[in-house]
């Protein structure tokens, strides 16, 4: 507990008030997006790199709860204009390169008849394979 909040004069806000902010609603054109991700090795995995996004638009509308809520949504709608003509251009930046780990390549270990066995890929190399990603490697026992 604060002890500001017991100090004299302060006053409890009355219980019947509510917040008041600004609040609009994004929308994002085209819907869905298009994006490539394109698959490469590094690291012991399989990595996705986000490339070709699609250029996009971003629309910001006023929206709220109650009328206080969207009348100050309104005045403040020219900043709200300006900040959607920022956020593509920005979001572009953001997502185009961005990479990200869709599988990793451990070596794998199974006990058969009582002895460990494991199994390491060299060499994987990726390709496609009737429209599927096919990962291509020597398996080698340790």
């Amino acid at each position: 507990m604060n002890p500001q909040d017991d100090a004299p004069g302060r006053e409890e806000p009355a219980a019947d008030t509510a917040s008041i902010g600004i609040s609009y609603r994004a929308t994002v054109l085209p819907r869905p997006l298009s994006l490539t991700i394109r698959p490469a090795l590094r690291g012991g995995g399989v990595h996705g790199v986000l490339d070709e996004v699609e250029s996009f638009t971003v629309t910001l509308t006023p929206d709220g709860d109650n009328l206080e809520e969207r009348i100050l949504s309104g005045i403040a709608e020219p900043l709200a204009q300006t900040l959607a003509m920022l956020l593509p251009p920005l979001g572009h930046q953001l997502l185009n390169g961005h990479s990200f780990d869709l599988a990793r390549l451990p070596p794998l270990t199974h006990t058969i008849g009582g002895e460990r066995v494991t199994v390491t890929l060299k060499g994987p190399v990726l390709s496609g394979h009737q429209g599927m990603l096919r990962i291509t490697a020597t398996p080698t026992l340790g």
